[in-house]
């Protein structure tokens, strides 16, 4: 069954697509219950995630004159590709944004492990574990991580999601794209979903690797998770783990 979120999103991009003007597609949430008070911060805020290529797999490559063309042949294969791997991902944090409320209000955010052997910075340590939670939040429902790149950016965070027809493609997307970020962007975390071998066993895992200017080299962190299955609840398992050093971005 499709959650409440993934029905207001399609219903916002059923209505850019047909080209229906904001209040029509206003009229629409109202219908499906979205509430008066929230009606407008909902729109907008779907609607830029639709435009900016969030929801449409669409790469940095892209400009936003490309999203608008409605019946390009872009548009067409880029909304096939992205949008069902996205809802999930995006509604969530559609509706974080808007109430203001985690996507699982009794989820306790992780633990920051020591990571002064690395000698990596704060802020650096903050952004690889919000990477790294960001990824699980979008696990935890039984859908697909999407490969993502997390950035710092002065006081602000921004992150771009990569969609190719594989994986690897994806995060070869997800690479290049942080190794050409601008000269103002301090640090970066690449997540994407992986398997990691430990006592001879494989486990699914969050995969973060992520780097800073300044420094020749990459860190590497895993969160092992036990994935959602039809009689069997998401979990996650144990602390993040370090892998140690890998090659930087910048």
């Amino acid at each position: 069954m499709r959650n409440t979120a993934t029905i207001y999103v399609e219903t916002v991009a059923r209505g850019l697509r047909k080209k229906a003007s904001q209040e029509l597609i206003k009229q629409n949430l109202r219908q499906i219950g979205v509430q008066n008070q929230v009606l407008d911060e909902t729109y907008k805020t779907i609607e830029a995630g639709l435009r900016s290529g969030v929801l449409f797999g669409t790469t940095r490559g892209q400009s936003s004159e490309d999203c608008e063309k409605r019946k390009s042949p872009l548009y067409d294969a880029a909304f096939r590709k992205g949008v069902w791997a996205y809802r999930k991902e995006w509604t969530a944090a559609v509706f974080a944004k808007i109430f203001g409320a985690a996507t699982d209000p009794k989820r306790k955010p992780m633990q920051h492990q020591n990571t002064e052997p690395l000698g990596i910075s704060q802020q650096l340590t903050d952004l690889l574990f919000a990477a790294l939670d960001h990824g699980v939040d979008s696990v935890r429902g039984g859908g697909n991580l999407v490969p993502f790149v997390l950035y710092q950016r002065g006081k602000e965070r921004l992150l771009d999601r990569y969609v190719a027809d594989t994986l690897e493609d994806s995060l070869r997307q997800a690479r290049r794209a942080a190794s050409s970020l601008p000269p103002d962007v301090s640090s970066y975390a690449i997540a994407y979903a992986g398997l990691i071998t430990l006592t001879g066993k494989k486990q699914d895992a969050i995969m973060v690797e992520a780097g800073e200017r300044g420094r020749p080299q990459g860190v590497k962190f895993a969160q092992r998770y036990s994935p959602k299955k039809i009689l069997r609840k998401f979990q996650a398992i144990g602390n993040p783990l370090s892998l140690g050093m890998c090659n930087s971005a910048f």
